[in-house]
């Protein structure tokens, strides 16, 4: 014996609704239409979605009128939710920011960025310790504290979620172009939000440095300072790109996101790699010998390194530690 099982009309009422209103919007039809502010509600779709697995195949009716209660809520909110002080907009900003160098002998600095292609370089001819050139969403927040030993915390806080998660404006509109001192021992830490990243580290007189991946390429430029440093760098969404200056001592500890890294070391340095892929490869030079090799069902796995690496005065020691993509040093 068969029964004809009644489909819900939850998601086609719910889908047809919401390409009906977007629609009107996108063609002028909604003036005042706020297509953020829709996209916002989506923790919305995740309640009445799950009203609909309760209910939607024991009462198609009472399904339908779910959805259309959601979306009737949805589109009151949208149009009427600015008016009534309920949803503030992003909006962008501009700021130009300089700290000078005063009696500081070594530096700080922290930074968390949102959205928008971020930029750091060494200052030329600058007074300053510190100089930022921002154009950004949400609200910014810049401390500074110390005198001989400073630190710099740099960052913008967002009220609304969505504005950090959907983002209808050009990206090339939103930059964070940060210039600092050169002659100071400096320790960095950067957050990344949603862009591209760019460190020109190559004459600042680093003394460590955390990078923190969001979503985006990096490109990350290596200093030689003449003391030994670290450099810590947790992939997000996006490739990374590191090239390490010639005569630099360093120990480079990489763990994968989403991406490959790809590293560029100087042709006579001596070079160690301690590697272990998730899913990707690992690439070395030929003149690199594998000293160790592990067995590992997925991914690969082993140390590589120069010959002479061990009596070597600087060195370069890499420790990767992947997720989705491999490695490879050239």
């Amino acid at each position: 014996m068969s029964r004809n099982r009644q489909r819900s009309l939850f998601w086609p009422i719910l889908l047809i609704g919401i390409g009906v209103v977007w629609l009107l919007g996108n063609i002028g039809l909604l003036p005042d239409f706020n297509f953020r502010l829709l996209l916002s509600l989506w923790p919305l779709i995740l309640i009445v979605g799950g009203l609909n697995i309760l209910i939607g195949r024991r009462s198609p009716l009472l399904s339908a009128l779910v959805a259309l209660a959601a979306l009737g809520l949805a589109i009151a909110y949208v149009l009427f939710a600015p008016a009534l002080g309920l949803y503030r907009s992003p909006e962008v900003q501009h700021v130009e920011l300089a700290e000078p160098i005063g009696d500081t002998r070594s530096l700080s600095v922290g930074i968390t960025s949102s959205i928008g292609r971020t930029t750091l370089t060494e200052l030329n001819d600058s007074g300053n310790l510190f100089e930022a050139d921002m154009t950004f969403l949400g609200d910014l927040v810049f401390e500074v504290d110390g005198t001989e030993e400073k630190t710099i915390r740099l960052g913008v806080r967002n009220d609304n979620f969505d504005s950090s998660l959907f983002n209808f404006f050009d990206e090339g509109e939103l930059r964070w172009d940060i210039g600092l001192a050169p002659d100071l021992p400096l320790s960095l830490t950067i957050s990344a939000g949603v862009g591209e990243v760019h460190l020109d580290l190559s004459e600042i007189s680093l003394t460590g440095l955390a990078v923190d991946g969001g979503v985006g390429a990096f490109e990350i430029l290596l200093p030689a300072p003449e003391n030994f440093y670290r450099v810590s760098i947790s992939g997000g969404v996006g490739d990374f790109r590191v090239s390490v200056a010639d005569g630099a001592d360093l120990a480079l500890e990489l763990d994968g996101g989403v991406g490959a890294f790809l590293v560029d070391v100087p042709d006579d340095a001596a070079v160690s790699l301690d590697g272990q892929t998730g899913v990707g490869d690992i690439s070395v030079p030929s003149f690199m010998e594998q000293v160790r090799a592990n067995t590992q069902t997925v991914g690969e796995s082993g140390r590589w390194q120069t010959p002479g690496y061990d009596q070597a005065g600087r060195q370069i020691e890499i420790t990767y530690n992947g997720g989705v993509g491999g490695i490879r040093v050239r």
